[in-house]
């Protein structure tokens, strides 16, 4: 393939503007011909354009078929999605809506109860039965009433088990569960002795997670407090808490940096506001300048791969950035979109390491 490398196409003669537009026109019907035929192998394809469902939903609402807010039966828009411009349906298409036109008329127009399933529900109508063949109601009979009595234990009494939990190399017994900010404290007391030994008390900070837990009358002015305390040019962590989910804030150079574990996080622009009033405000009273904060979302930074680690995961992040040897990399290295997660065994270690720090301190 050679590449059309021209630097101003106005400048270019007409004509050899219609020879490249002809050689290279066939190429934009590649992927249309090819979503083409895959829309030719449904059975019952559907005829709404981009319109979706949602769209059909909001026009059938319009005309007054279906009513505001009450959700439609599901054959409903199945069956108006595939109707052409002239309202009519192919051949295949008219005998499913017949079908489900005699199981709607049948049974399904009472709620099942628990002990029902669709299988029986639809054998039960008369139409349906005469037109299965024997063995195919058995079976579905058969499949109703199916049940497995547990397998009784080969010994019975107590038995013997082995809990390893000492170490992040053995088997581990706990699953992942919601932690609060006392945990995330501990934690943060843990990364205060490491930073002490390697002697980088310098360079980083920690805010209080009791004290911006969440949003609240005095936040701004405990962001400034503790800003004025000690070296402000360090880099400042902020475990923040919201909607149930944590996320992590990290203040340097006069910058935001926001990380969240959520793969497709939403922004939270009263947060940012509210840190972004707070360091104009330290900033004034300090003499360090008028610029304006920066927010930046480093969606690069590592996510979790289910749904209570996060709190373990922004634990995970702190300790990334202080121990990582180009502390200040952070902002580049996790600045680009990725898919990366962190592994079990890596938020493991978080865990166990908060666990033995509260061990010592009892």
């Amino acid at each position: 393939m050679i590449p059309i490398d021209i630097p101003s196409w106005p400048n270019v003669d007409p004509e050899l503007k219609e020879k490249l537009w002809k050689d290279v026109q066939a190429a934009f019907n590649t992927l249309r011909n090819r979503q083409r035929g895959i829309v030719k192998q449904r059975k019952y394809p559907h005829r709404m354009s981009r319109k979706g469902y949602t769209g059909l939903l909001e026009e059938e609402v319009k005309k007054g078929h279906i009513k505001l807010g009450k959700l439609p039966e599901r054959a409903i828009l199945w069956k108006k999605a595939r109707k052409r411009k002239d309202d009519q349906v192919d051949e295949e298409q008219e005998q499913m809506n017949q079908k489900i036109a005699m199981v709607s008329s049948s049974k399904l127009g009472t709620p099942m109860s628990g002990k029902q399933s669709c299988q029986k529900v639809q054998v039960e109508s008369p139409e349906i039965k005469s037109k299965l063949a024997p063995a195919a109601k058995e079976l579905l009979e058969e499949l109703d009433c199916v049940a497995v009595d547990p397998t009784p234990p080969k010994t019975k009494g107590p038995r013997s088990c082995d809990l390893a939990v000492d170490s992040i190399d053995d088997i581990v017994a706990f699953e992942f569960r919601m932690i609060g900010q006392a945990a995330i404290s501990a934690y943060m007391s843990y990364l205060h002795n490491v930073m002490r030994e390697k002697k980088l008390l310098d360079y980083f900070g920690f805010f209080d997670p009791s004290a911006t837990f969440t949003l609240n009358a005095d936040f701004e002015a405990l962001v400034v407090r503790r800003l004025k305390e000690g070296n402000p040019n360090r880099v400042f962590f902020m475990p923040h808490h919201e909607n149930v989910h944590w996320i992590l804030i990290v203040l340097w150079e006069h910058d935001i940096y926001t990380l969240n574990p959520l793969p497709h996080p939403p922004r939270n622009p009263a947060l940012e506001d509210a840190l972004k009033r707070a360091l104009r405000t330290f900033n004034s009273q300090t003499g360090r300048g008028n610029r304006t904060p920066k927010v930046q979302n480093l969606a690069g930074s590592p996510k979790q791969t289910g749904s209570h680690e996060c709190g373990y995961v922004v634990m995970r992040y702190m300790r990334d950035i202080i121990l990582d040897e180009d502390m200040y990399s952070f902002s580049t290295k996790w600045l680009l979109k990725t898919r990366t997660s962190y592994k079990i065994e890596e938020l493991e270690e978080v865990r166990h390491k908060t666990l033995k720090h509260i061990e010592k301190l009892m």
